[in-house]
């Protein structure tokens, strides 16, 4: 064999090595809530997390609640239930509730919005027809996300959110299909995201595929607008994306750590000062927390207490 076929040989050889790379799958979760202690993951705790730390509003498991409203019902929306399995369930009709109608409830996973391209595949079944469940996916945050939505007994839907105005989100449906579906049925639907390419697959049903590059990582969460129960939720990566993640997730970690070892050295108080006091009358603020640097050696610390007249 002359040396420019055996170049091509190698060539061809690689090519093919690298290419069977890429498509072998890494799973990078798998979750059927069986390490979950059956009970409450949302918690009625009000506003408090917003400033305080409460272990028992801490994430469960590979989940947190991301859409809380102080609603009788939606506040204790998730829970993890058994009877032949065990499963998650939303149990809240957010129908019930003008305010609550403008929110998604929604879990997400504490996992990584770095991840790009992977396949989701989750089991669910839907106990109502009239409103939404489904899956988020390339997740940022509650406002930032696609959405693969079962909608109305009769339609699956693929969505974009994107901001909005005050508390009301912007929804744009950027793909559809007819698909019929029944109370209590259970539904594995799967969703593939490659680059701008979206592809919803729904297992004796209809696939939905889309190109769209609002976003081009996120991670998952499970939301539902009627009481659904949640069975399981798988999530693969070609190897190539897992470990592209892995460079750009230790490339984030790396900058962290810099950044955090040139924060200044904190500053014990012992004898900490009044420099100012002021009335506020009425007006109400919830008890607040406060710190700041005034200069070299002067921290600051500020105290709000609320104050009726």
């Amino acid at each position: 064999m002359n040396n420019q076929m055996m170049l091509v040989v190698t060539a061809l050889c690689a090519a093919l090595f690298a290419g069977c790379q890429r498509t072998g799958e890494v799973t990078v979760l798998y979750d059927d809530f069986a390490a979950l202690d059956t009970g409450q993951v949302s918690v009625d705790v009000g506003a408090h997390i917003e400033y305080h730390y409460l272990e028992e509003a801490a994430p469960r498991g590979n989940w947190e609640v991301s859409v809380f409203r102080s609603v009788p019902g939606f506040r204790v929306a998730w829970r993890v239930q058994e009877d032949t399995t065990r499963y998650l369930y939303q149990s809240y009709n957010t129908a019930e509730s003008k305010s609550a109608s403008r929110f998604h409830p929604m879990v997400a996973l504490t996992n990584d919005v770095l991840w790009e391209n992977y396949t989701a595949t989750v089991r669910f079944a839907p106990e109502a027809l009239h409103d939404e469940v489904g899956i988020a996916f390339r997740y940022v945050h509650d406002r930032n996300t696609y959405l693969l939505a079962l909608n109305g007994g009769n339609k699956v839907q693929i969505k974009k959110v994107y901001n909005g105005s005050g508390i009301d989100p912007e929804e744009e449906v950027i793909a559809e299909a007819d698909f019929a579906y029944e109370v209590g049925g259970r539904v594995t639907a799967s969703i593939t995201v490659d680059g701008p390419n979206i592809r919803a697959r729904i297992q004796d049903g209809p696939t939905l595929e889309v190109v769209d590059t609002l976003y081009g990582h996120g991670k998952l969460a499970l939301f539902a607008d009627v009481p659904a129960r949640f069975y399981d939720v798988r999530i693969t990566m070609p190897q190539h994306d897992y470990d592209v993640y892995l460079k750009k997730a230790a490339a984030r970690d790396d900058e962290e750590r810099a950044l955090r070892a040139q924060n200044p050295i904190a500053v014990e108080v012992t004898e900490p000062q009044v420099s100012a006091h002021a009335e506020t009358r009425r007006f109400q603020l919830l008890p607040h927390h406060g710190f700041g640097v005034l200069g070299p050696q002067r921290p600051l610390f500020i105290v709000a207490r609320s104050r009726f007249l």
